[in-house]
């Protein structure tokens, strides 16, 4: 996140800069908050969200479920093959 918003700031655009700056920001803090905390402690915490607010929980475990994904898949594949992949095979026998 601090990588991109030097990018942001070389280009000069401030705005998406200060909020990509505000993201690390909470990354670096929740960061810390996890490993300030044991497993039985975060399962303890994650327990009590989930009994107050079902909903937000799912949500938030949906959302962390995607946002992982995206960072853990491999970064040589590709999300969605183009129209150009399948032009380059017409034809051609496999």
């Amino acid at each position: 996140f601090r990588e991109s918003s030097n990018r942001f700031q070389e280009r000069e655009q401030g705005t998406a800069a200060k909020y990509v700056d505000q993201i690390a920001s909470q990354a670096d803090r929740f960061s810390r908050y996890l490993n300030e905390k044991d497993l039985d402690q975060l399962a303890s915490e994650i327990e009590v969200v989930a009994r107050r607010s079902p909903m937000l929980f799912l949500l938030g475990a949906f959302t962390g479920g995607f946002i992982m994904s995206r960072f853990l898949r491999s970064p040589g594949t590709p999300s969605i093959t183009s129209a150009t992949d399948y032009g380059a095979s017409y034809g051609t026998t496999h």
